[in-house]
C-alpha cells in the first residue's frame, strides 16, 4: 500500500505552533498512528500528521497508553486537526 508522502507538507507541518501546548515553531510533524490501517514497517500519510513540541512529542510516545486514549485526555481530535491543517496546506497552493 502506497502512503501519501509530501516533504512540502512536514515543512508546513514544522512551521506551526504545537497543538497541546502552543510551543512556538518550529515543531516536530507527529503522524497520527491510527490514521490508516497498519502496514509493515510504514508511517501513515503525511496528510496526517499534526505539529508537537518534542516534549509533547515524547511524552506521547513515553506515555504507555494507546495513541486514542492519550488525544483524548488531551482533549484533542488529532484526526480532525490533521485533516483541517491538511485542507489549510492544499488551499494557500491554489490561491
Amino acid at each position: 500500500m502506497m502512503r501519501f508522502r509530501s516533504e512540502d507538507h512536514l515543512k508546513f507541518i514544522r512551521g506551526l505552533s504545537c497543538i497541546i501546548c502552543a510551543f512556538p515553531a518550529p515543531n516536530d510533524p507527529h503522524h497520527v498512528q491510527f490514521a490508516e490501517e497498519k502496514s509493515l514497517s510504514s508511517k501513515v500519510g503525511d496528510q496526517y500528521t499534526v505539529p508537537l513540541c518534542r516534549g509533547c512529542h515524547n511524552k506521547l510516545h513515553s506515555s504507555g497508553m494507546s495513541e486514542e486514549i492519550w488525544w483524548s485526555l488531551q482533549g484533542i481530535d488529532p484526526l480532525e486537526q490533521s485533516e483541517k491543517l491538511f485542507a489549510e496546506n492544499n488551499s494557500k497552493k491554489s490561491l
